[in-house]
């Protein structure tokens, strides 16, 4: 395994992974931390595990998306019904 430049024995690495496109559901893993150790006394060691739920979007969104929707629609009838100003 290759260390990154600087690391001092004895602490902690830290590494982070995103899978853009997938879920929770889709890698197999469910919200919480999980650890697996091994070893005993000065060469114990683990690797721990943490999932992050999925964020949800909150009803501020979704009430700023149906302003957007309805702020468009009614633009597009405004437009539609205009008089030409060329006639």
């Amino acid at each position: 395994m290759l260390l990154p430049t600087g690391y001092i024995t004895g602490t902690n690495l830290a590494m982070t992974a995103t899978w853009a496109g997938a879920s929770n559901a889709s890698l197999g893993v469910t919200p919480g931390t999980y650890t697996w150790s091994w070893g005993a006394g000065a060469t114990a060691d683990y690797v721990q595990l943490n999932v992050n739920a999925a964020p949800t979007p909150e009803p501020e969104t979704y009430a700023l998306f149906a302003f957007g929707i309805g702020a468009t629609e009614w633009l597009r009838r405004r437009k539609r019904k205009a008089p030409n100003a060329d006639a």
